[in-house]
């Protein structure tokens, strides 16, 4: 995470539960058949008949039209989480976008000029939060490269989605921001979300989009977190030692959707995009979100360029 803001109680990633320890065969199979897979989802989650709703609905609901009706889930800090009554299983919300480093091999360094992110961003002596120790939790003292690893001399860097085949201190086991497409999300959070999960993000500004998965687990406090990879996908400033983008983005995120890991960034965005189009696509989020959804159509174009 980049700038100021310091993630003092996030969870050291040696202690989350690895949640793609499935065997490499499943996985692969289900790669295979992930047509299929989005199929039954939207059948499951997506595809529930709409009918006109009466004006007065219950408390924390709305009304945005004669077929939407927008349910608050939760509000993190100015954040309000939504998601529809004819399709609770996908959630959204509009936010800023802060970057988060880690599971990059160059994340942090011990010289504070090598590192993508302040080291102080990773946390300090007796509380790592962003960094790999050799106790598995956060007390204890951090695992440096070695002439093996993809950058030595630069500290193992960790990611609550993790790849179980590979040992704790190997870098490669984890989510690498510089190459995959992730979001964040606080770990006290009132939606059934999953580590891995899908995601689709919009760049309300330049109506550029990308997939991307739930890969980390940051603040309670806060919520609009993306990989140095999901910020070049959607043309925003990805420097983690900056302030992040106040420009505004909408996330949209599937529970209960995800597929294991490792998975290649060809196949995150070919699945998320099937999973928001499964869920309406563009114009669906334009329904829920009709003062500041992007126009399809300029969506459409602006994709279609990249």
């Amino acid at each position: 995470m980049g700038g100021c803001r310091l993630r003092t109680d996030r969870p050291n990633p040696g202690l989350q539960p690895c949640r793609s320890d499935r065997s490499t065969q499943l996985v692969n199979a289900m790669k295979n058949a992930h047509a299929i897979q989005t199929f039954l989802l939207g059948t499951l989650l997506f595809a529930h008949p709409f009918s006109s709703l009466a004006q007065k609905t219950p408390t924390g609901t709305e009304t945005t039209n004669r077929t939407t009706t927008r349910e608050l889930v939760q509000k993190i800090g100015n954040t309000d989480i939504y998601h529809l009554k004819e399709s609770k299983g996908v959630y959204f919300f509009e936010t800023t976008m802060q970057i988060n480093a880690d599971g990059a091999p160059t994340a942090y360094h011990k010289n504070l000029d090598l590192g993508l992110d302040y080291l102080a961003n990773a946390g300090s002596k007796g509380n790592w939060w962003g960094l790999v120790t050799d106790t598995g939790d956060s007390h204890g003292k951090p695992i440096t490269q070695d002439a093996g690893d993809p950058a030595p001399g630069f500290y193992v860097s960790g990611t609550t989605l993790q790849d179980s085949t590979k040992e704790h201190g190997d870098q490669n086991r984890y989510v690498d921001s510089e190459t995959i497409p992730f979001y964040v999300l606080p770990k006290k959070i009132n939606i059934p979300m999953q580590i891995g999960d899908f995601g689709f993000v919009i760049n309300r500004k330049n109506n550029t989009s990308s997939g991307c998965i739930f890969a980390d687990v940051g603040p309670e406090d806060s919520i609009g977190e993306g990989s140095i990879a999901l910020a070049h996908a959607i043309g925003t400033q990805s420097d983690p030692r900056e302030e992040g983008s106040e420009d505004k983005f909408i996330y949209v995120i599937f529970a209960n959707s995800a597929m294991g890991w490792p998975l290649t960034v060809d196949f995150i965005n070919e699945h998320a995009k099937q999973l928001f189009e499964a869920w309406g696509g563009h114009r669906r989020l334009q329904e829920a979100l009709p003062s500041r959804s992007p126009n399809p159509q300029n969506a459409a174009t602006a994709n279609a360029s990249q």
